[in-house]
């Protein structure tokens, strides 16, 4: 059986051509934040994440040259309260590349990006929360009225 090449990680700023394929993904994945009638602006996320320093920063998950998956890190996101940060913050892959490691490969980066600059990395997910107690994270709190989860990863 062949092997699949392996999903290899860039910072956003590194590669901002890419932007306009992740603006079609984030629309994919998240139709109701980011479709037409979401109140969403995938655009204006991923732009502000196209930096190399600080937050929020973005990065992206390649298989060749084809964008296949995105995350970023940011001080603050949904379900965050006082003191709590950095974020891991819109981790999606294109569903035809899922279960080949790439969201596994942006959330290692994502931690490894925050080491030794933080105590602990938060994210809140519904989707992902095996990937993430997988690897470690603890599972918190609701964040707010949905499904998803708060979950803390000691750095």
């Amino acid at each position: 059986m062949p092997q699949r090449p392996p999903c290899v990680i860039a910072r956003l700023c590194d590669r901002p051509g890419l932007i306009p394929d992740l603006v079609v993904l984030y629309q994919a994945v998240w139709p109701a934040w980011y479709g037409p009638d979401g109140p969403g602006d995938a655009l204006s996320d991923l732009t502000a994440r196209n930096r190399n320093a600080g937050f929020p920063m973005g990065l992206v998950a390649l298989l060749g040259d084809q964008p296949v998956g995105v995350a970023g890190l940011a001080a603050q996101s949904f379900g965050s309260m006082a003191g709590e940060g950095p974020w891991l913050i819109g981790l999606a892959v294109d569903p035809a590349f899922r279960r080949r490691g790439c969201g596994a490969a942006l959330v290692v980066r994502a931690e490894a990006e925050m080491r030794g600059q933080a105590s602990w990395l938060y994210g809140t997910t519904d989707a992902a929360a095996g990937l993430l107690t997988r690897r470690g994270w603890v599972d918190l709190r609701r964040a707010g009225e949905g499904p998803d989860r708060v979950y803390r990863l000691t750095l």
